[in-house]
């Protein structure tokens, strides 16, 4: 999905990160959340994509967003 959206709009990879971090879409399920991205991760914790399972997926490392702790 990443992919796709980088080379269909001729994205780099920076303009990608901030595309998906101001849109808030979820690694996880490709939906889109928009500010409450961080709240929805936080609450719904299957959603969170490991940080060892994005290792080999340079899109998805760098598009990876916080989680608020408690």
């Amino acid at each position: 999905m990443l992919a796709k959206m980088k080379l269909d709009n001729g994205w780099s990879m920076n303009q990608l990160k901030d595309e998906i971090h101001d849109r808030g879409i979820c690694l996880g399920n490709g939906k889109e959340y928009g500010l409450a991205l961080p709240y929805v991760l936080k609450k719904h914790r299957a959603l969170v994509v490991p940080k060892g399972a994005v290792k080999e997926y340079p899109l998805a490392r760098k598009c990876r967003v916080k989680v608020p702790c408690a």
